[in-house]
């Protein structure tokens, strides 16, 4: 029974938390899957034990995971294929993050996330590959800035934000990571630019895949 099964995750609990193995854990609330009610339920005692929640929300069906998580203070809340309405506006007041994965939606022919209806009504919105090999077999992170030009409809400076201190904001870091910040660790991609304009380097970077002259981590050059 899922009961049991939701059980047994939970027993962990604490050793996890003792040996500091995690920082967060997932849930998939989904028909077929896992139900609403089991998810939060583990996801509720996961925040007790000092585990951060990032969910999977709302990608094939809308079972209001998305309003659901946003209240229980999900750190983010991923896919929102089929997020609703109701849920699109708590997301734009929250502190949640929305972390939208477009390839997903590529590779399984499903409809895209309304980044362009979460932007507009103020929604902090990240964006990664989702890189696994049933549903997103494609790590390129430049392949899903693409889908986030052509589908989700984002400028270039939203997808950049999207991939970077949003980014880091969806992982409970951008006190430390994310942007070009006093004290902040200093992991920096340098491109030689042709385009003179800012939001024309963008575009030139998404679009051409350029990649970079310099890669700096932790403020030493690796290349």
């Amino acid at each position: 029974k899922e009961s049991v099964f939701v059980d047994e995750r939970l027993s962990v609990l604490p050793i996890i938390q003792s040996e500091g193995l995690a920082h967060y854990v997932d849930a998939f609330p989904e028909l077929g899957f896992f139900s609403l009610k089991e998810s939060l339920r583990f996801v509720k005692e996961a925040q007790k034990h000092g585990l951060q929640a990032k969910i999977h929300a709302d990608e094939i069906t809308d079972m209001t995971a998305a309003k659901t998580f946003i209240e229980a203070k999900a750190l983010s809340i991923d896919h929102l294929q089929k997020i609703s309405k109701d849920a699109q506006k708590l997301l734009a007041t929250a502190p949640t993050i929305a972390t939208l994965l477009p390839a997903t939606s590529f590779f399984l022919g499903l409809d895209y996330a309304p980044a362009r209806a979460l932007l507009d009504q103020g929604a902090r919105v990240a964006l990664a590959s989702d890189y696994n090999p049933g549903t997103a077999p494609r790590s390129d992170l430049q392949f899903t800035a693409l889908l986030a030009a052509s589908q989700l409809k984002m400028t270039a400076s939203e997808i950049f934000c999207a991939l970077s201190f949003s980014a880091a904001a969806a992982m409970g870091l951008e006190s430390s990571l994310g942007s070009l910040s006093a004290k902040k660790r200093a992991d920096i991609l340098l491109f030689r630019p042709i385009a003179k304009k800012d939001s024309e380097l963008l575009e030139e970077l998404f679009v051409e895949s350029r990649l970079p002259e310099n890669v700096f981590v932790k403020g030493k050059l690796l290349h």
